[in-house]
């Protein structure tokens, strides 16, 4: 996915010339991460109520990723597509 940039010319050279900007998007950091370290720690939930636990490595997170896509493209969303979700 290509994300859109709304900010003036100037800006981004600037943020580039910081060495803050890269020419990526939030989708490239895990496909990186997963490349490098497949069996790291990538994400770690605590659940308050049950006081459960759960660690992902970039590996499990990338197929957890693919099955809900999957499971989305199933159901007719295709690439463009808005998906939103809310939690509690």
């Amino acid at each position: 996915m290509k994300a859109g940039m709304i900010l003036p010319r100037s800006r981004i050279e600037l943020a580039r010339s910081g060495g803050w900007w890269r020419d990526e998007t939030i989708l490239d950091c895990p496909d990186r991460n997963l490349a490098r370290w497949p069996d790291r720690v990538a994400v770690v939930d605590h659940n308050g109520m049950t006081g459960r636990r759960t660690a992902l490595t970039y590996r499990e997170l990338d197929r957890r990723v693919e099955r809900i896509a999957a499971g989305l493209a199933r159901r007719g969303i295709e690439a463009g597509d808005v998906v939103s979700g809310q939690l509690p």
